[in-house]
């Protein structure tokens, strides 16, 4: 009967890790879309050009990097982060 559950626990532990790898494939390529979209929407069809473009994710960058250096998490920094 133990080894039974044992044998249980271990399918449960291993459905989870590829539901999780599957979310985060799921996320990596929704996110790579998007941020490329974003780019070419900055740099092509409002004629910015590349120069805004990384001048715009520096900003975004350096917008990332000071919200995860306040700790304990701000909400007003977190929101400052996105808009």
């Amino acid at each position: 009967m133990r080894l039974l559950n044992q044998q249980q626990n271990i399918k449960a532990q291993i459905s989870k890790f590829f539901q999780i790898t599957a979310l985060f494939w799921i996320t990596k390529v929704l996110i790579i879309t998007f941020g490329e979209t974003r780019g070419d929407v900055l740099s092509i069809l409002l004629i910015l050009g590349y120069l805004c473009r990384e001048l715009h994710f520096s900003i975004f960058t350096n917008r990332i990097y000071t919200s995860l250096r306040l700790l304990p998490v701000q909400p007003w920094v977190q929101g400052w982060v996105i808009f």
